[in-house]
């Protein structure tokens, strides 16, 4: 009896048997078949067109950005582009405050032929920039960037002109010609263009045409009218730093004296009265706000010479009436002070004076500056016997600027006078007497 063979010792022969080469039966036939298919072109490929080896190395080099450091790159590209925006934003040109020191500008004022020049004080050198006869009063707004004029109008009257800067892009804001003006100036905003007529003052829009709004109107008349063309400046209105309140004149007996109210509107608030006043009192003119607008100065007039006044300060609420200069007044005349204005920094007060005397002589005085702090009176170097078309302080508060009137030694020449020395510069510029310049207000230098 045979005994059967384990698998694990016939193993190795089974090995063999599989490894030995040998040919499978249908190998003839796959052969004839391969034979009859065609070879797929190489083009085909897109291995032969994009090299696997460049996408290979740039995965393999791209490295993976952190979540934490994508937001970090996220929040610096939104700080670049804020900052983008606030440069540009920053470019826009900058003007300055109506009220205080401001850089100097172009000076502008009325030929005697009527035509309105405008002068750069740095080289001396003057152009026309409203061509042409019937143009008037040209005054600057508060920011600097817009002019308003008097325009001799077709059917009699005057029209309100505004243009920009330079004159460009004129426009007509009255819809109904204006009578004789006195007050021309703005409003703080630079929005609309204040005209005094009568003894009121009104307000016409800067950028349409239309009829005003009335800011003022009655009990606004005195000697001199306070809203005379003599007082062309923002703060102989509106009250400082925002514009809210005005000054108002008013006359009728013991009511007679300075007033406050709201530009809106509303009750009077007394400042000063004949009634209330320590020294005697018959009229007010003049009154302006300090840059600051906690202060008025103007004209005391008296009863004893209602004609003539001395130059006061206040405080706003009625408190701490102060006469300005100390100068005594001689036994043999009286003194007139008017036209009083504070300097852009608050610290001293331009006014003219006149020595009256018995014998109806007069002694008229250049432009006096009174040092607020040491009381000290300063003359002006020039003395124009028949005062002036107008005169201001600059924007700056470092000179004042002067239009002398017809049969004084410099009439009608644009003059500039140090407000620290006195000392007179001379322009070389010619314009009608009757008519005070105005100097552009810019933005102060840093």
């Amino acid at each position: 009896m045979s005994t059967a063979r384990p698998v694990e010792s016939r193993l190795p022969e089974i090995l063999e048997g599989i490894s030995a080469p040998r040919t499978p039966d249908y190998f003839d036939d796959i052969l004839g078949q391969v034979s009859r298919t065609r070879q797929r072109p190489g083009w085909s490929f897109p291995e032969r067109w994009l090299p696997m080896t460049a996408l290979s190395e740039r995965v393999a080099t791209a490295p993976r950005i952190p979540m934490r450091m994508a937001v970090v790159l996220a929040l610096l590209l939104l700080g670049l582009v804020v900052s983008i925006v606030l440069i540009a934003g920053s470019q826009r040109p900058a003007v300055p405050a109506p009220f205080g020191v401001a850089g100097n500008g172009e000076i502008v004022f009325a030929d005697t032929t009527g035509a309105i020049v405008a002068g750069n004080v740095g080289d001396g050198t003057t152009k026309v920039i409203v061509p042409g006869s019937g143009h008037s009063r040209p005054v600057f707004s508060p920011d600097g960037r817009s002019l308003a004029y008097l325009q001799r109008g077709l059917a009699g009257g005057s029209d309100i002109v505004v243009s920009n800067a330079d004159s460009g892009s004129p426009r007509v804001v009255n819809a109904h010609p204006v009578g004789d003006v006195g007050h021309f100036g703005w409003t703080p905003d630079s929005k609309a263009v204040v005209a005094g007529i009568g003894a009121a003052a009104y307000a016409f829009p800067a950028d349409s045409k239309g009829d005003p709004k009335t800011i003022v109107e009655g009990d606004g008349v005195s000697n001199f009218n306070y809203l005379d063309a003599q007082n062309n400046v923002i703060g102989d209105l509106f009250r400082p730093p925002n514009g809210d309140e005005i000054l108002v004149v008013k006359q009728g007996g013991g009511a007679t004296g300075l007033y406050r109210r709201l530009v809106s509107g509303g009750e009077l608030i007394p400042v000063i009265t004949a009634a209330s006043s320590p020294v005697p009192l018959s009229d007010v003119v003049g009154p302006q706000w300090s840059p600051d607008g906690t202060k008025i100065v103007f004209s005391l007039h008296s009863p004893s010479d209602p004609n003539f006044g001395r130059a006061y300060v206040i405080n706003a609420d009625g408190s701490d009436l102060k006469q300005v200069s100390p100068l005594p007044t001689p036994s043999d005349a009286v003194i007139d002070e008017e036209h009083t204005a504070w300097s852009p920094d608050g610290t001293r007060i331009a006014f003219g004076r006149w020595f009256m005397y018995p014998d109806g002589s007069v002694d008229p005085r250049p432009v006096i500056v009174v040092n607020l702090t040491t009381g000290a009176d300063l003359e002006m170097s020039n003395r124009e016997v028949n005062g002036y078309g107008g005169w201001f302080w600059s924007p700056d508060g470092k000179s004042i600027l002067e239009m002398p009137n017809d049969q004084s030694e410099h009439a009608g020449q644009v003059l500039v006078v140090d407000a620290t020395t006195g000392e007179l510069r001379t322009l070389g510029w010619t314009g009608d007497f009757s008519q005070a310049p105005s100097w552009q207000r810019t933005a102060p230098k840093s």
